[in-house]
């Protein structure tokens, strides 16, 4: 899938972003449309090609890399460890494994997401920052899937959320394992020193029962981001489950960027014009 759109302006150079899809992943459509709607050229390429090394594309030509959210085996957290230890441990013919090529990839200073699904695959990877965070089961003990408030934070040095001057947003949750933790409180207080924490849970709304309502972490560099929450699925304003009573409130509500799609033009604008 290779697409356009009229967001992007003509002087934007060509942002192209990979999509992950294969084992069980299922959001990859939405986040391949929320790509190509951000002015990207999105390519859909399944994990076992990666694994095994592709002869027709190199992961290089690509500025963006997607991990999905979905139900891959099972969407339980030992579904990130299966596919993190085929990443880490599948070698090709020459040796290598796509472990190496991620390596590479972060080196060459290009870019990494992973929704929900694909947040665990990158902890459990160790790339978030390293192997003393996890994603548990929910507090309530129980799959959750509901919109929640989430605060932004400025002070973390990404560019995914750079441009959201309210320093809030509006997203969906849908997980039964997004519960953020780490080892002990002093990697948490290194953790929020550092100010990985991108995401959090608006005060009084910790769905999941995270560590300080955690809900989105970046490495170090401000390269890899994984998140629980699904920017994909909030493209359009009749996604979001009060856009009638919305559009009753404001007129303009049917003409204004959504929260998610502002998160896509806005990592491809950064990349296009300044990365």
């Amino acid at each position: 899938m290779n697409s356009h759109n009229t967001l992007m302006p003509k002087n934007q150079r060509e942002v192209k972003s990979l999509v992950i899809c294969g084992n069980g992943f299922n959001c990859e459509q939405e986040m391949a449309r929320a790509y190509t709607l951000a002015g990207a050229a999105v390519t859909l390429v399944h994990m076992n090609d990666l694994l095994k090394g592709s002869t027709t594309f190199s992961l290089f030509e690509f500025d963006l890399l997607n991990f999905p959210g979905g139900f891959s085996y099972g969407d339980e957290l030992g579904s990130g460890q299966a596919i993190a230890n085929k990443i880490r441990f599948s070698k090709r013919n020459d040796g290598k494994t796509f472990y190496d090529d991620l390596m590479e990839f972060i080196t060459r200073g290009k870019f990494i997401i992973g929704i929900c699904n694909g947040f665990q695959i990158l902890v459990k990877l160790g790339l978030l920052p390293n192997n003393r965070v996890t994603l548990a089961h929910n507090d309530c003990g129980k799959f959750i899937d509901r919109w929640c408030t989430l605060k932004i934070n400025p002070k973390n040095r990404s560019p995914f959320f750079k441009n959201f001057p309210e320093n809030t947003i509006t997203l969906p949750i849908r997980h039964g394992e997004g519960k953020f933790s780490t080892l002990t409180e002093e990697d948490l207080l290194l953790l929020t020193e550092e100010n990985l924490h991108l995401l959090q849970y608006s005060e009084g709304d910790n769905p999941n029962g995270s560590a300080l309502s955690i809900a989105a972490l970046t490495d170090p560099r401000g390269q890899i981001l994984g998140m629980m929450p699904h920017p994909e699925a909030f493209l359009f304003p009749y996604n979001h489950p009060a856009w009638s009573r919305k559009r009753r409130d404001d007129d303009n509500f049917l003409n204004t960027i959504p929260d998610g799609l502002r998160f896509f033009k806005n990592i491809v604008e950064h990349i296009a014009y300044e990365h």
